[in-house]
């Protein structure tokens, strides 16, 4: 039993260290200069960067850096109801009945704006002029 036990730790410690995996100090570094006074932050890795999740002036919100600690972007949970009009627009037009399971707004380390909506188990992408980008 002790044996089976020792061999299922080993087959599971590279997915067990996925999951705990740490970002990278500049990566922490930049976090903390970009957003000092965020709470419950987890960190994840995604892909080639780093997203880590985070309360923020009692806001939901996510921010990606690399593993230099460049910024790329912050993503703020909103509700339905702050997406631009011509979002709702267009998620009423092409997706009348569907639930919108959940909402936000995307800022890009340049500046720009973008919205998600995830409908169907699918995310929608909008640019800040509200128009469909993916």
């Amino acid at each position: 039993m002790i044996k089976s036990n020792a061999l299922l730790l080993v087959a599971l410690l590279p997915v067990l260290s996925l999951f705990a995996q740490d970002a990278p100090k500049p990566a922490v570094s930049a976090f903390q200069k970009n957003f000092p006074a965020a709470t419950k932050a987890k960190w994840e890795k995604e892909k080639n960067d780093y997203e880590v999740i985070f309360n923020y002036e009692g806001k939901e919100m996510s921010a990606v850096f690399t593993k230099s600690g460049q910024f790329l972007e912050k993503e703020e949970v909103i509700t339905a109801q702050q997406l631009p009009a011509k979002v709702s627009a267009y998620l009423k037009q092409h997706y009348n009945n569907a639930v919108i399971k959940e909402t936000a707004k995307i800022t890009k380390a340049d500046g720009s704006i973008q919205y998600e909506a995830e409908v169907n188990k699918k995310d929608l992408i909008f640019n800040g002029e509200g128009e469909l980008v993916k």
